[in-house]
């Protein structure tokens, strides 16, 4: 008899009672995500701002590059310039000849000019010596008109 219980205790459902089972767990469901269309519209508009942002981003990153590029050479020419000038100062060269010796740093500059200094030396005195000639009587005596004599003789 305890068989009987358990079977009459089964609850059978007609047709009617299980769509209407079926329809309210479906709408529960559909409540659940009635505001996804909304969401999926917001996620969208929210990819597009970030891609944007994004390429500002870029754009931004790039000129920072770019600005920091030029402050680096600005950097490095101003320390060439630097190193240029204390040279010149104490080797005694002009600074027209400094800045055209090989050389990235005051080591190498200074280097360089006592290499250009030690030649200068060893050759003597860089400029020819011209001696007082009948034409130069006509002109004041300097070493202009001296280097024009002795370039006018040597041409000839």
């Amino acid at each position: 008899m305890d068989d009987n219980k358990t079977v009459d205790q089964v609850k059978t459902f007609t047709q009617e009672e299980l769509d209407q089972v079926v329809k309210e767990r479906v709408a529960r469901e559909r409540a659940k995500y009635s505001d996804y269309d909304d969401l999926k519209t917001k996620a969208g508009k929210f990819d597009e701002i970030e891609e944007a942002n994004k390429s500002e981003l870029e754009k931004l990153t790039e000129t920072n590059q770019k600005l920091q590029s030029q402050i680096d050479n600005f950097n490095k020419a101003n320390t060439l310039r630097e190193a240029q000038d204390k040279v010149a100062a104490e080797t005694g060269l002009p600074l027209s000849v400094v800045k055209t010796l090989s050389g990235k740093n005051v080591d190498e500059l200074t280097q360089s000019a006592k290499t250009i200094l030690d030649f200068n030396k060893n050759q003597g005195s860089s400029y020819p010596r011209v001696k007082n000639s009948s034409s130069s009587k006509s002109r004041p005596v300097s070493k202009e008109n001296e280097f024009l004599d002795w370039l006018n003789s040597n041409l000839k």
